[in-house]
């Protein structure tokens, strides 16, 4: 028999039943939050930006940022198209397609800067041009595999990273849906229970109404677990992530095959360069034989050279030698007078000759220190041969008042001088320096052979006749060391003023000597190294710009007084 039971009191053990499952499933709350994938990657606006703010986004996402970047809108519908099949059919470069955006009036008017975008824009126009453009590329893609590659690994670590990101958010994605999937299941098996339950324990028939109530709830929880399927179902954005990605793969198989060919292009020129080399080598095999030919030639050449110098030589010295015998035959004729008489008439002329001279340069040529302070020009040369030679010998042909004696001396050289004024003599013994009464050649050929560093003479040569003047260069070529000097300075004739009124201030001038007529001689005496130094100019002129004229306000007023500074080899 079964126990008495109150149907009011069914229901409220069921009411209260249920009212504890609404509790409980009420406080779940049906609130999932799924991650979204980031599609909108947008370029920062500003009025300048650097090539490479472009070049780090891909496809959709570059065109969208051109556009924004440039012309501060978003694409219309035609440019992404058209700039996307481009781009995907590798039509256009990205370089390419920011150039021509670039370049438009509408970027023009907003007067966005890309830094660095000339240079390669032009080159990937030059590389339009029929075979100079593939050659061109070719050649720059060789010099630039290096980066290449370095760019191709940089785009699959970030296909990689973006892979992976994506696939953490769907791992996340897929273990949030499971969970709230589990909730909403355990939810039903908890209800199931309790109703259940409810059954076993009462007996009894429930309320048909708050039945069909929590059926309607069932249903209603159905309805959200296909909502949740749907939402499973419809995530095309991850669909579309791995339709990238597979497109992505596709592309980098593409940059492997082209990797592949520039690879075998690049060895296919370093075998032609080889080709090249090896050819080269055999022309300059040739090159060098004829090469060795010429050298061959030279050296005869300069043989020859040597004998023609040798023999020149002998000939200056067989001169010399004949001038020496003439002279000394001359001098074993019979006098008129005998050796006394004439010695008396010859000392009482020179002794008036020499007294006036001295007067007449102490008048003319300016006073000692002027004469020293003029002649310090030539201390560089002198000390310059005394490195050279090791010895600090000199002689001074007509030394006069012993300027030049004295400052060599002041400067560690071993100075001789040599005049044949006598009252010159007696002014340099007074004041301590070596000076000799002789004539100049006379005491060169007592001299021996190579014994002497420096050979000068001031004011002197142009005081001699020719052919004592070649007598000078070649005795003193004799004397002098091998590397030792010449200097010779004299009136420069080229000067207006010079040729035409000084020169001829001084009585005992012979010749006026242009500077190319005595190098032409000291060349063929056998010197080297000839230099003409110009010195001593007027004063700076005021040229009128008419060319003539001031030709001659030049020559007027330019150096007064010249050298010739030449070597013994």
């Amino acid at each position: 028999m079964l126990p008495k039971i109150e149907v009011t009191d069914v229901l409220r053990v069921i009411n209260r039943s249920l009212n504890r499952t609404d509790e409980k499933l009420h406080k779940k709350e049906w609130d999932i939050k799924l991650p979204k994938f980031n599609n909108s990657n947008f370029i920062q606006t500003k009025d300048e930006y650097h090539l490479s703010d472009f070049l780090n986004y891909h496809d959709e996402d570059f065109v969208r940022n051109v556009y924004r970047g440039l012309l501060k809108r978003n694409p219309d519908p035609q440019g992404m198209e058209y700039y996307l099949e481009q781009l995907r059919s590798g039509k256009l470069s990205k370089i390419e397609i920011l150039g021509r955006v670039k370049f438009s009036k509408e970027a023009k008017r907003n007067k966005i800067k890309v830094k660095g975008i000339t240079l390669p824009f032009l080159s990937n126009n030059l590389y339009k041009i029929p075979i100079v453009g593939y050659l061109l590329k070719l050649v720059i893609s060789i010099i630039k595999l290096p980066k290449i590659i370095k760019n191709l690994n940089q785009y699959e670590m970030f296909i990689n990273y973006r892979y992976t990101e994506q696939t953490k958010k769907l791992d996340i994605l897929t273990q949030e849906l499971e969970h709230h999937f589990l909730n909403v299941n355990n939810s039903l098996n908890d209800f199931q229970n309790h109703i259940n339950n409810l059954l076993v324990d009462s007996k009894k028939q429930y309320d048909i109404d708050d039945i069909k109530q929590k059926l309607q709830q069932i249903d209603e929880i159905k309805d959200e677990l296909l909502q949740l399927n749907d939402v499973k179902n419809n995530m095309t954005p991850i669909g579309e992530f791995r339709a990238k990605i597979a497109e992505f793969e596709t592309i980098n198989e593409k940059l492997d095959g082209h990797y592949s060919k520039l690879i075998i292009e690049n060895e296919k020129l370093r075998r032609d360069f080889n080709d090249f080399k090896l050819n080269t080598f055999q022309e300059f095999k040739g090159f060098n034989s004829t090469i060795e030919r010429i050298n061959d030639a030279n050296s005869v050449i300069n043989s020859i050279n040597k004998q023609i110098k040798d023999n020149k030589l002998n000939i200056i010295e067989i001169q010399r030698r004949l001038n020496f015998f003439l002279e000394e035959t001359r001098k074993r004729l019979p006098a008129p007078l005998d050796e006394t008489q004439m010695r008396t008439l010859v000392d009482n002329e020179v002794q008036f000759t020499d007294s006036m001279y001295v007067s007449f340069e102490d008048q003319f040529r300016g006073t000692r220190e002027d004469i020293k302070g003029r002649l310090e020009v030539y201390l560089p040369y002198v000390n310059s041969v005394r490195e050279r030679t090791g010895d600090n010998s000199a002689i001074d042909i007509g030394c006069g008042r012993g300027e030049w004696l004295e400052l060599l001396g002041e400067n560690g050289f071993n100075a001789v001088g040599v005049d044949m004024n006598k009252a010159m003599i007696d002014s340099c013994t007074e004041m301590g320096l070596n000076a000799n009464l002789c004539d100049g050649i006379e005491y060169l050929r007592s001299q021996r052979n190579g014994s002497i560093s420096v050979i000068t003479g001031f004011h002197i040569i142009e005081h001699l006749p020719i052919n004592k003047l070649l007598t000078l260069f070649d005795e003193a070529f004799r004397v002098l060391k091998p590397g030792g000097m010449i200097i010779f300075e004299t009136p420069n004739p080229e000067s207006i003023w010079v040729g035409a009124f000084t020169f001829r201030g001084d009585p005992t001038h012979v010749n006026p000597l242009v500077p190319d007529t005595v190098k032409f001689l000291v060349e063929q005496r056998g010197y080297i190294k000839p230099e003409i130094l110009r010195l001593h100019k007027r004063e700076e002129p005021e040229y009128t710009g008419q060319k003539y004229v001031d030709e001659i306000i030049y020559k007027f007023n330019m150096e007064q007084d010249f050298s010739i500074i030449a070597y013994k080899a």
